[in-house]
């Protein structure tokens, strides 16, 4: 695949189609995937270069300083997936469900009561104060976000699993969170204080 391809993939694999994004979160939800042995100067630089193609032919559109959006109109989504991809997609499925199995065991599934509790306390918002929609003041259809349950701190980290840790998280900023998690090391310091909001314990008084 070329540069152009992979980006494509990676931008719809992770739902940046739908919606405005930033370069930085393009950066943090698919540098990862896109090194193959490169350094990070390297591959941001790559990044950009390929977001100013794909701007040129107009796959996606330049909204203002560091933000894009997939033209929808132009947008194809091609799957190209191989005999091998397949069998280890079936592979990877068939561990995933034997993982969630465990889960279900190990870990109580969020109840809805436990879901309505924290929209509640979270004005039916994005806990995360740098969150992508917040930054956009005309943004008002939060109804439409599908929030998903996120330990603040995590239960392999010796957070309980119990509503004081859990918190509702739009699902980009939740996938940016488990990532900073996985690579704290790696984070800025910047990076590294965001992380920590999310990881503090729920305020009474807390602004939304």
């Amino acid at each position: 695949m070329t540069w152009k391809e992979d980006l494509k993939r990676e931008i719809i694999t992770n739902g940046l189609d739908k919606r405005p994004f930033t370069l930085n979160e393009l950066y943090i939800l698919s540098e990862e995937s896109l090194k193959n042995g490169k350094e990070s100067n390297s591959v941001r630089a790559s990044i950009r270069a390929t977001l100013q193609g794909l701007r040129d032919e107009g796959f996606i559109n330049f909204l203002d300083k560091g933000i894009y959006q997939v033209n929808r109109e132009n947008i194809i989504q091609e799957v190209d997936i191989t005999e091998t991809e397949i069998e280890d997609n079936i592979e990877s499925n068939e561990n995933d469900t034997e993982e969630k199995n465990k889960r279900k065991i190990e870990t109580p599934k969020i109840g809805i009561q436990i879901y309505q509790i924290l929209f509640k306390r979270q004005k039916g918002k994005c806990r995360n104060p740098k969150c992508f929609y917040k930054q956009n003041d005309n943004f008002n259809e939060w109804y439409t976000i599908p929030f998903e349950n996120d330990h603040r701190k995590r239960v392999c980290d010796g957070g309980e699993n119990d509503l004081n840790n859990r918190q509702l998280l739009c699902p980009t900023c939740h996938k940016i969170k488990t990532i900073h998690e996985q690579r704290f090391e790696e984070l800025s310091i910047s990076e590294k204080e965001d992380l920590l909001i999310l990881q503090q314990p729920y305020k009474e008084k807390e602004p939304i």
